[in-house]
């Protein structure tokens, strides 16, 4: 969460949240009517709502669920991806490239654990969209997770979900105890940064079918590395952050 703000078109003030490095609106009403009432207002290409005619830095993305408005302000595929797949199609806004066949580079993924899910961090991947004459390579400072970690209790099991809707070729994941230490001390976008390193790695590859892996782990903070293949489109390295809890208390 970054702090509130005030948009002069929509009657409830807002919170800015931090999605992959980027700022997303949210906009939360009493109810579902009063939400539906202002998100009429708004243009279907979001160059207006209302009365006000409005100028973006970037192309704007409005969506709604139940009682919420959700506006994101950019270009960033994988969050306009993410955003998709959580509240639905945007119901105004610019076109952009999650609304073509193909993303022009991998989505996050989701790891699931019981009834808790985390949106995972990208450390790198290489992605070429099917007709294109070239591709894009991109190397992260070093295993990305989200600073917040999965807590659970052990064993459990341990789901991926794919949020891409072509299936993946392959899919291994690997799995490393980390210490205070093990951290960069890079933090952008609200992302923890790991130093590549296997010692004491626990190797469970490949990932069945099902996507689904039983585990038991000791107390301790754990580095999930998925690594997926698409043999049409590349490949992606997701990171999550698994704390494994005593079970005390």
């Amino acid at each position: 969460q970054e702090g509130e703000v005030d948009q002069p078109f929509f009657s409830v003030p807002g919170q800015v949240i931090t999605i992959n490095g980027e700022s997303i609106q949210v906009f939360e009403y009493v109810d579902s009517a009063q939400a539906d009432a202002e998100a009429a207002l708004v243009a279907p290409d979001g160059s207006s709502i209302g009365t006000t005619m409005a100028t973006w830095i970037g192309p704007p993305h409005f969506y709604q669920a139940e009682g919420l408005i959700v506006l994101y302000v950019g270009d960033n595929s994988s969050v306009i991806e993410l955003l998709d797949t959580v509240l639905g199609p945007q119901f105004a806004g610019a076109e952009s490239s999650a609304d073509s066949d193909f993303p022009t580079e991998p989505p996050p993924a989701i790891l699931q654990i019981g009834e808790a899910e985390q949106v995972s961090g990208i450390s790198g991947y290489c992605w070429t969209v099917p007709g294109e004459d070239h591709g894009i390579c991109a190397d992260g400072i070093g295993f990305t997770t989200p600073s917040e970690s999965l807590v659970v209790a052990s064993p459990f099991t341990a789901r991926f979900i794919n949020q891409f809707s072509t299936p993946m070729d392959s899919l291994m994941l690997s799995i490393r105890p980390l210490e205070p230490e093990d951290k960069l001390p890079e933090e952008p976008g609200g992302m923890y940064y790991w130093r590549p390193n296997s010692t004491d790695q626990i190797t469970k590859n490949p990932v069945p079918p099902n996507y689904e892996v039983e585990l038991s782990l000791e107390p301790g903070l754990y580095l999930f590395n998925y690594f997926a293949k698409w043999e049409e489109f590349g490949d992606a390295s997701y990171g999550f952050l698994v704390e494994v809890s005593s079970g005390d208390g």
